[in-house]
């Protein structure tokens, strides 16, 4: 999954894609995005994973998560 990041640092993750990790429709994806059900969180790594973040989304009890390198990490 491409991971970028917008103009003010958020990481953006293409919805279509998360869709997809969460074996539903983008249109069913997106639907429980507006109704609050999917959340997000950044990790930011310490100690032995200095330098690396942990992005992580929940819809209900599936999780999707990535550990991103240094490089993207920090802007």
């Amino acid at each position: 999954m491409y991971v970028e990041r917008d103009s003010s640092g958020n990481f953006v993750l293409d919805p279509d894609q998360l869709a997809d990790r969460f074996a539903l429709t983008a249109a069913d994806f997106r639907s429980r995005m507006r109704q609050g059900l999917v959340a997000s969180t950044v990790e930011i790594g310490m100690d032995e994973d200095d330098g690396t973040c942990r992005l992580s989304v929940r819809l209900g009890n599936r999780l999707w998560r990535a550990v991103i390198d240094r490089r993207s990490c920090h802007k």
